[in-house]
This record gives structure tokens, sequence and C-alpha cells, in this order.
């Protein structure tokens, strides 16, 4: 078995130039990688020079305060830690408990294509963790027993599970946490006057672009090399962009891919002829939450479920062939290796 994992999806470093002269050049560029949440973070922000090298060293901080305190599994101190292993109520955060409220509703309404309970079977496989493995078939029957979303119930801030039956997971919608809170600091940060803060899969676009446009975000090509781009998304400000593919964690055993993405009906990584998906919208936790969702649904199930929370997307096919909605506005770079096909109705 041989174990590989690909880089960030989302790549940014390449596409954001200050452009033209003049009172556009005014503004101060900052840029920063780090890590947090488990993920590569990567800042470029524009405004005064001090304020926008010191919103960038707190956001860090935020993003590794929202790991370690409230929504890591692995870590003793965290609230989701202490939810996976308390039979009775636990009172979390507000925040926590309206992240994993947004997480349920998400689950509903895509009949559990993202699944907050999912802990059990996510940790059987542990892909782009120390021990990833293909387990066998027995294991996964057992631990399918165990990933009902159904069984999590919130009264106001106080969460209740049964450790024996389920373990709540908000690994599919963290990062899109991460860009949400980074966004609401960056609202409150009046000399920051544009920003992309690039969450692993997950950012958010906050404010102006020097020069007035759009910003661009490129979408990783899934079977390039990191930082090889498929194409761009041209958003407004204030956006939220999240990518999820078979491309990022995975492994191999005996020339099959198996990738992180599980399908809960199966308890096997989802196999919907798609490699990629990218959503846009107006919520961080939505457009992470949705993109693993549509992953699993596949196109054609995944088009009502845009429309009702007001999202667009980009599908990428195994064919290599490119799908988007109407309200998207994406450019195929790569147009050696990829097409843009009609979506049909």
């Amino acid at each position: 078995m041989k174990r590989w994992i690909a880089g960030v999806m989302i790549s940014v470093w390449c596409l954001l130039v200050l452009a033209g002269c003049g009172k556009q050049l005014e503004a101060s560029k900052y840029t920063n990688t780090d890590f947090a949440m488990g993920t590569t973070v990567s800042e470029v922000l524009y405004g005064q020079a001090d304020a926008c090298e010191k919103a960038g060293g707190d956001i860090i901080e935020l993003l590794k305060k929202i790991e370690e305190e409230q929504i890591s599994w692995r870590k003793e101190d965290s609230e989701i830690y202490t939810m996976n292993h308390s039979k009775e109520a636990v009172e979390v955060d507000e925040d926590v408990a309206a992240w994993l409220e947004r997480s349920l509703q998400i689950a509903s309404d895509t009949d559990g294509a993202l699944n907050p309970g999912v802990g059990v079977l996510a940790q059987l496989w542990d892909i782009g963790g120390d021990h990833a493995r293909v387990p066998e078939e027995s294991e996964i029957k057992k631990a399918m027993q165990e990933i009902d979303y159904k069984k999590i119930s919130i009264d106001g801030r106080n969460v209740t599970t049964d450790p024996d039956q389920v373990q709540v997971d908000l690994g599919a919608v963290g990062k899109g946490i991460g860009a949400d809170k980074a966004m609401a600091y960056l609202k409150n940060q009046d000399s920051v006057t544009g920003a992309i803060i690039s969450v692993g899969g997950s950012l958010c676009v906050y404010g102006e672009k020097p020069g007035g446009e759009n910003w661009s975000v490129g979408v990783q090509d899934p079977r390039g090399e990191t930082g090889e781009m498929v194409g761009v998304v041209n958003v407004k400000g204030d956006k939220f962009v999240s990518t999820s593919g078979d491309y990022e964690k995975y492994i191999e055993k005996d020339g099959k891919r198996y990738h992180h993405i599980l399908d809960s009906a199966t308890g096997y990584p989802s196999n919907p002829g798609l490699i990629s998906v990218t959503i846009v919208c107006d919520s961080g936790i939505d457009s992470d939450g949705l993109s693993t969702a549509c992953f699993v649904l596949g196109m054609e199930k995944s088009l009502k479920i845009l429309d009702e929370y007001n999202a667009e997307a980009v599908f990428i096919g195994e064919d290599r062939n490119v799908y988007t909605t109407d309200g998207v506005d994406f450019e195929l770079q790569n147009t050696k290796d990829y097409q843009i096909c009609e979506m049909s109705k």
C-alpha cells in the first residue's frame, strides 16, 4: 500500500497580482503562509501595512484556537472531544452549537451525504492520518452501525450523544468554519480593505481587490501537480469558495485509489463519477459542507440542493468534462486536458 497526500486544493498565490499604478498602489499587500486546523493557511491582505500584518497573525491564532478548544475530536481539551466521551448532555459554546446545528440541517437536506456523525467510520479509514488503511468489510459493517447523525440532539447549547452509538466529527465543515470566522474578524477591521484567506480547500474573499476588479480564485487541477490550475472562479468580495476532491487525501492499494470523502450509505469512499466539486456561496460552513455533500451525491442529485442554498458549483468529472451552474463565473485554463460541457437540465 502506498500513501499519498495531495496538496492544497485552492491556490491563490499565483493568481493575486496588485494591478495598475497610482492610487491602486496605496494599499499595502501582506502575504503569509502558516499551518492551522490541520492544513495550510494562505493569507493575502490589502490595506494599511501594520493592520494587515496584525490581522494576518490574529486570524492564524483564531484558527488554532477553534481547532484546539472547539472542534477537534482528537484534542482532549476541545468541546467535540468532551461531547464524544460523555453520555450526559454537554453544554457547549454557542458557536459550537450553531455549527453542529447547521451541519445537522445540511445532513438532513442531503439525506446524510454530509454526515457530522461519521466519526467512527472516518477514524476507521483514517485517510490523511498516520494509520490510513483499507479496512476489512466486517469492520466497515460494524462501524456503519455507529454513524447515525440523527442520534445527535441539540437543545439550546446542550448537546446529547451516546459515544457508543455515534461520534461527532466536524471535519467536513471545519475549514469552512475557519473561513467564516476569518471573514467575521475582517469585517471589524477598518484598515484592511480586501483579503483572501484560504484554509485548506475553503476560503473567504473579503472586501475589494485593488483596482476594483473581481477576485480570481484558482481551482486545483485534480490530476495535475500541486499549484497547477484547471481554471479560475471569478468572484466579488464577501463570498466563500470551497472545493472537495478525490486528490486531497487518499491511499492506493492494488492500483485502486481510496480517497477520504466517505459515503455513509456504503461505508466506502464515494464514487459519483466526479473528481472535484467547487462551491461558491455566502457562507463558509455551507460552502464546505455542500462541496462534500455534492461530491457524494453526484451532479444531478446536487442541483436541487444548490438551488435551496442559493449556491453555485463547478463539477469536474472522471472523464475530464467540466460542468458549471448558471451563476458561476468560471474560466477554463487547462483546455488541453479538460473541456466545458453543457449541463443537462
